[in-house]
């Protein structure tokens, strides 16, 4: 109370530049300091102080009460290498390296001072005026690499509001093509909005490779984990026709292609394998292999693209190669058939996990369909090959599944699915519970490698729901690592693995699916900014969690996923959207089968649904289905103007 509020509020622009793009192009970030709210007289400040330093802020994994990943202070990393000066202009001041260029300015005319703190003489303190008055503000500003001061100067001399006008009007343009959707919830679209942009800021093109690729985050995540980044393709921007960015940032995949070797003892070098580039891995899991497969195939059968086909035809083959080669192999002690031990997840553990059958199983399933839609030779062996992977899955899956067995709050006992297939228990970690959760058993009915409604899922699920033993064990005082469970139908720690969705989407559980929909949406996302959060207790700043909400969003009211050959239009739409007389647009919206149009509305009277449908199919599917949302005054559907009365019917057929 009676305290001064100061904003900073910071973008950043490249310099324009005909050249080929290398990475390190000049880079500058405006930064405006500026007095908002005034206080007590006596205490408002007129000037302000700017601590500077290398970054001293580290990583912790304390885990401790609600903690997660902290961010921890080390001082003895604050001091430069070596010493800073200033050289004061008419209009700015400039910090300048040993080295001669410049590394910030202040862009005020007097009153700037700059000293060494009093704790390191390689820290220093920049002071500049602020007017103690509402609206008054100083401005910085600061290159990302350090400039030579002519370069700078002319970036200054352009203005701010040049600079904003012009980020503004490449933030503001839509690429020419791609989906544009409107929905009646405005929390929704600025979301959807907003992670849009974010894919393109998570992204780093290597300056001496040439290599373009998303980042799983920024700072702690400044690197390229292959799985769930491939979920920002093939489950969010290739929904949304973003098939120019998809490409680019797939193309490292494809000239790296069989450059490593993949984290198991059983395996030897293949040039089919995909995994990400040393220079980028955080740490090698064999799912990523599946989830390029799958990423890449989902993108060429959405995009329909001629170039991308003829470029990722024979990586794709290849790519099914080593998941057949791979099984092939006996020189292991698991299940002969799968994917040989390998490490999975970040318990760096080599086993035979569910979670590494899932993924590739995937994958080839999406590559079968690309290659028999466009008549590859090899289609058909690779699809008896996908089943029989799968049966040899199911059976082992079925074989493990007896040796434990888990109790419900009511004392009944359950078989409890397994993590892997292994002959040996995974050693002790300290992620095994979550893990259980979050890339376990869940996964297998969106593989495709389970129903739904077998036992042995309904088991899992029930698991962690609120008869589960890690129900009952939790405390109260909640911590990140702590058994986890499903939380309005999210994971406690995960929400971006919450696969559980998809049991209630294969089995039409309305309510469970969009629960658990917008509960990442609200649970998982910052409400302030609609950025991401890996978990729970920490780690934000990435793009993990919005393409499961979005492919459960697109799924509700576009569903080419649920039969084969078929199309399922408002099967699990939100009712809200339903019940306003604001029409929900969904245009260009890409499927397997071609780009579809979808727009739907309520009538004043709330009796009739009016709906507009049209297409543009590559594949003509053998059914379209347009479910009848669950409302109470809806008599009638309006198709492409015709009329059609409900009468019961909760599918009208297109």
């Amino acid at each position: 109370a009676g305290g001064t509020v100061i904003r900073q509020e910071i973008f950043s622009i490249v310099t324009e530049s005909d050249a080929k793009p290398t990475g390190i192009e000049p880079h500058y970030a405006w930064i405006r300091l500026s007095v908002q709210e005034i206080g007590d007289a006596a205490a408002s400040p007129t000037r302000i102080g700017i601590r500077m330093s290398r970054v001293h802020c580290v990583h912790g994994e304390h885990h401790q009460g609600d903690d997660g990943v902290t961010i921890d202070l080390d001082p003895q990393l604050a001091s430069f290498e070596t010493p800073l000066t200033f050289v004061k202009h008419d209009q700015a001041t400039h910090i300048i390296n040993s080295a001669g260029l410049v590394r910030l300015v202040a862009l005020a005319d007097r009153g700037v001072e700059f000293d060494a703190t009093s704790d390191s003489e390689h820290v220093y303190m920049l002071t500049l005026p602020l007017a103690a008055a509402v609206g008054e503000y100083v401005d910085l500003l600061v290159p990302m690499l350090a400039a030579p001061a002519d370069a700078i100067a002319t970036v200054a001399a352009r203005g701010r509001e040049d600079a904003l006008r012009t980020a503004d009007a490449f933030w503001s343009t839509e690429p020419a093509g791609t989906s544009r959707i409107v929905l009646p919830e405005q929390y929704l679209q600025r979301v959807i909005a907003q992670n849009l942009k974010f894919a393109d800021v998570l992204t780093e093109r290597d300056h001496v490779t040439g290599d373009l690729t998303f980042l799983s985050g920024s700072w702690c995540y400044d690197s390229l984990s292959g799985t769930p980044t491939s979920m920002i393709s093939h489950m969010f921007l290739d929904l949304l026709g973003r098939h120019e960015t998809v490409d680019q940032h797939m193309e490292l995949f494809r000239v790296h292609q069989g450059a490593n070797k993949p984290p198991g003892p059983a395996y030897a070098h293949h040039d089919g394998y995909f995994a990400t580039p040393k220079t980028l891995t955080p740490l090698d899991w064999l799912t990523d292999h599946g989830a390029v497969l799958h990423q890449a195939s989902m993108h060429a059968l959405l995009s329909g693209e001629a170039d991308f086909i003829a470029r990722w035809t024979d990586p794709i083959v290849r790519a099914c190669d080593f998941i057949c080669d791979a099984c092939a192999q006996n020189n292991h002690d698991a299940v002969v058939g799968l994917l040989p031990p390998a490490v999975a997840t970040d318990d760096s553990a080599p086993t035979q996990a569910v979670w590494t059958q899932a993924w590739h199983y995937k994958g080839l399933s999406s590559a079968v369909r690309f290659l028999t839609r466009i008549g590859h030779p090899r289609a058909e062996a690779i699809a008896a090959f996908a089943q029989r992977f799968k049966a040899v899955f199911v059976a082992a899956f079925r074989e493990r599944a007896k040796l434990e067995t888990w109790t419900d709050s009511q004392g009944v006992a359950h078989p409890k699915a397994p993590t892997t297939l292994s002959p040996q228990r995974l050693p002790f970690h300290i992620y095994n519970d979550a893990l259980y959760l979050d890339t376990g058993p869940l996964v297998l009915v969106w593989a495709g490698l389970m129903d739904a409604d077998d036992v042995l899922m309904r088991s899992a699920r029930a698991f962690f729901g609120p008869t589960g033993p890690n129900a009952r064990d939790r405390s109260d005082a909640r911590h990140p690592l702590d058994p986890p469970m499903l939380e309005h139908g999210i994971s406690t720690c995960e929400p971006c693995y919450s696969w559980n969705a998809y049991h209630a989407w294969q089995l039409g559980e309305r309510n469970a699916y969009l629960e658990a929909m917008y509960a990442i949406y609200t649970g998982a996302l910052s409400p302030q900014t609609y950025i991401s959060g890996e978990h729970r207790h920490g780690v934000y700043g990435n793009l993990f969690a919005i393409p499961l909400a979005f492919h459960l969003t697109r799924l509700s009211v576009i569903d080419d996923e649920i039969a084969a050959g078929e199309l399922h239009l408002l099967r699990l739409c939100p009712v809200a959207w339903a019940l306003s007389e604001r029409a929900a647009i969904f245009e260009r919206m890409p499927t397997v089968y071609g780009p579809v149009d979808l727009r739907f509305s309520l009538s004043p009277d709330g009796r009739t649904l009016d709906v507009s449908f049209k297409a543009d199919w590559r594949e003509t599917p053998s059914r379209i289905s347009l479910h009848v949302p669950p409302l109470r005054t809806l008599r009638r559907v309006r198709i492409n103007g015709i009329e059609s009365a409900i009468e019961g019917r909760r599918q009208i057929e297109l």
